[in-house]
């Protein structure tokens, strides 16, 4: 998309704020945070000297936001109007003679980190984070560390277990994490498991955190994964006190791990529930995002499947930022679930390929995945 939003008038303040940075009085981060909320409108600044200022976010399916102009000497600003609901990570690109930085907005106290560093955060109007993301006074799980030797991969491979705090008659169900660290470094899954098994959102799970060695290959519908979590799922029946009925069994994955928990799904079959976000499942190479010959198995993985649709998961819980490159496959990829036999829930947010996305999936990911039913629309938190 190329299209720019279009420029809205600059509010009041921004003419006070650009005088107090002249004389030098000028202190954003307290009293007036960036970017500004005034009204339906967001306003980005920037202090410093620059020859061009831009808003640089990254998501192909959302306008651009137009170049900061220069209210005085030394202070820059644009506002826009963020549409309602959303969620926009950005950086701020400064070009100043031949020279060009790209980083965080300095003075936004939001950020959202992700394995190449972080971005700002801005929302448009009547957005609000879920109540259960931040750490709480929930009792909390406590994590294990084990290794597998795995006759899949033919080494041994890494897992962290967490098991919840909360006590539980009989057997428990169990989740398997694609990309498990980067779940808990950047979509904070500790707590947001902590909170939802103590307001009983979801039952007590046990949950296997797994990271690949080799991303691309091994979550592209590589036969060993499955194998791996056929492994996984064996040792948490024989050693973490999981359920051995497969109905009581869920993966989840986000991207290129999307992929991956369907692919081991597909391949193990009988598995209860799936959370598939932000899924690669690209259908051809080129095209407006510039993929490459690296999806080249997963285009094969998405072709053998159309062709051979049987049923990966009694429950599959899909999502999807509208902003996204990965919009279109999804919406193209779900009505083949559907005809595999699974019941789908499918959903799309005015969000990106981000991991603070996938985050707020969570909720209503993993109640459909376990089977405990849809989250209520509002929730009492009692541990606040």
């Amino acid at each position: 998309m190329t299209t720019t939003l279009p420029k809205a008038k600059l509010p009041p303040v921004v003419g006070e704020l650009a005088k107090a940075s002249v004389d030098g009085r000028l202190r954003l981060g307290g009293t007036y945070e960036t970017p500004l909320q005034v009204g339906n409108t967001t306003t980005f600044l920037y202090v410093g000297n620059a020859d061009r200022v831009k808003v640089q976010h990254f998501m192909s399916n959302f306008p651009k936001v137009p170049l900061l102009e220069e209210v005085a000497p030394g202070f820059r600003a644009v506002t826009v109007e963020l549409p309602e609901y959303a969620r926009f990570e950005y950086k701020l690109a400064v070009k100043l003679g031949d020279q060009s930085m790209l980083s965080p907005d300095p003075f936004n106290r939001h950020l959202a980190t992700d394995p190449h560093g972080a971005n700002s955060v801005a929302f448009g109007p009547g957005y609000i984070e879920p109540p259960w993301v931040r750490p709480r006074r929930a009792p909390e799980g406590k994590l294990v560390r084990s290794t597998i030797d795995s006759q899949a991969f033919g080494y041994l491979c890494a897992v962290n277990w967490y098991h919840p705090a909360t006590d539980s008659v009989g057997p428990r169900p169990l989740l398997v994490v694609h990309d498990g660290s980067d779940f808990v470094r950047h979509a904070g899954l500790l707590d947001v498991l902590d909170n939802l098994i103590a307001e009983r959102v979801i039952p007590p799970v046990v949950v296997a955190l797994v990271d690949p060695i080799d991303r691309m290959p091994e979550y592209s519908d590589d036969p060993r994964q499955a194998v791996f979590v056929a492994e996984i799922v064996r040792e948490a029946i024989a050693h973490h006190g999981v359920n051995d009925d497969p109905a009581n069994h869920a993966y989840l994955g986000a991207s290129l791990g999307a992929v991956a928990a369907l692919s081991a799904a597909w391949r193990i079959g009988g598995v209860g529930g799936l959370v598939l976000l932000s899924g690669s499942f690209v259908t051809e190479l080129g095209g407006p995002n510039k993929r490459g010959p690296h999806f080249l198995p997963t285009i094969d993985f998405v072709q053998r499947f159309e062709n051979n649709p049987r049923c990966p998961a009694e429950r599959i819980y899909q999502a999807c930022g509208i902003y996204e490159g990965l919009a279109l496959d999804n919406r193209k990829f779900t009505p083949l679930l559907v005809s595999a036999g699974a019941a789908v829930t499918y959903e799309e947010h005015r969000d990106g390929h981000h991991w603070h996305n996938w985050r707020n999936r969570l909720a209503r990911g993993l109640s459909v995945a376990l089977g405990s039913g849809d989250p209520p629309p509002s929730v009492t938190w009692a541990h606040d």
